[in-house]
């Protein structure tokens, strides 16, 4: 679950980034969530992305990145669209529209058991022309436990 994204990021600013990831992460408790449903961003006729979505009803993902937000704000460009809670299942490229090939998938409910959300991390994409991995740079507890 992305809830900022840096994009390229001066090696100067890793500390700032850490220690606003600290903050946000020390003034979160531990939450629950859980799958809940496919999706699709942009739209059904041009999917770019096929996500899994992620329980918050009250909106505990959102709070965390709109601090992050506010954290970072003198360094990076807050966000402006609402957020979704959701795991990236594949991204489609050029986009394509779903109904071509996986119609099923569109709003097709998903369950899971609950789990526990207790941890920010801060990762580092690699790009390289078979897509991008991702390296975990350092994990921040949420409640400062």
């Amino acid at each position: 679950m992305t809830l900022k994204f840096l994009g390229s990021t001066w090696p100067r600013l890793v500390d700032e980034v850490k220690g606003a990831i600290a903050t946000a992460a020390s003034e979160a408790a531990v939450f629950r969530s859980a799958l809940t449903e496919v999706g699709v961003f942009a739209s059904p006729a041009r999917t770019r992305v096929i996500w899994a979505g992620l329980a918050d009803p009250e909106k505990r993902f959102a709070a965390i990145a709109g601090r992050l937000d506010e954290l970072l704000e003198d360094f990076f460009v807050p966000e402006k669209r609402e957020l979704t809670p959701h795991l990236t299942l594949a991204r489609i490229n050029p986009p394509r529209d779903i109904r071509e090939f996986a119609p099923e998938l569109l709003d097709l409910p998903v369950s899971s058991h609950e789990f526990p959300v207790d941890s920010l991390v801060l990762y580092q994409s690699h790009l390289s022309p078979r897509g991008a991995t991702y390296e975990a740079l350092h994990r921040f507890p949420l409640g400062g436990g």
